[in-house]
């Protein structure tokens, strides 16, 4: 066999390439992880923050925790302060549901918020969308459901607009695939299980003419 080289300066390249990925990498996971943490306290200060009744009155009538007089000033402030509009709306909407899942008032701490985060295991903003929207209670066979025709919501509606399956046809097609990814795979399983049986037996039989 003929000996084979590649070009010295490509690998060292390659390998310079490849150390600049791994560092990237890294710095993009530590990355997440700080703006989920920072996200993370902006609920919790934005909650204790407007979990004073008597700086931020709540709605005597209706379901609106806050009026809308209320509501539109916490969400404009931020927007004004730079916070994007939709960015805003789930900070007054998230940070609302927190104060009235953990009872929060005018004596509230930042403490008691990232308490509750530790013991939900709450992470991130994704999370903490999921733990209010009741998705983070839902077994994989549901969230599957919910992909494939639509979510089912707490209020019992099913949001359909990113669901994958839009038509009977497509749950048919779907249905198929399946049964076949299905029978592949048991197809797999029944053959590493043979072959593992025949090499046990083959290995029982070296062991008798070797004893």
């Amino acid at each position: 066999m003929e000996n084979v080289n590649l070009n010295t300066d490509l690998v060292k390249a390659v390998v310079s390439n490849e150390k600049a990925i791994t560092r990237r990498k890294a710095k993009n996971a530590d990355n997440t992880a700080q703006n989920n943490t920072a996200r993370l306290e902006n609920y919790a200060g934005i909650a204790v923050e407007i979990a004073d009744p008597k700086r931020f009155p709540r709605n005597k009538s209706g379901e609106n925790f806050f009026d809308t007089t209320v509501s539109g000033e916490i969400k404009r402030q931020l927007e004004n302060a730079g916070v994007s509009e939709s960015q805003a709306k789930y900070y007054y909407r998230l940070s609302t549901k927190l104060v009235k899942k953990l009872k929060l008032n005018g004596n509230a701490t930042v403490t008691q918020v990232a308490e509750f985060f530790e013991a939900e295991s709450i992470t991130s903003e994704a999370k903490l969308k999921a733990y209010f929207n009741g998705d983070s209670k839902k077994t994989n066979k549901e969230k599957l459901l919910d992909k494939a025709v639509g979510r089912l919501t707490k209020s019992g509606k099913v949001s359909t607009e990113a669901a994958v399956l839009k038509t009977e046809a497509d749950i048919e097609e779907f249905y198929a695939a399946m049964k076949a990814r299905f029978a592949d795979a048991q197809r797999q399983d029944e053959a590493v299980k043979k072959a593992v049986e025949e090499n046990k037996t083959a290995g029982d039989v070296l062991n008798k003419v070797t004893a």
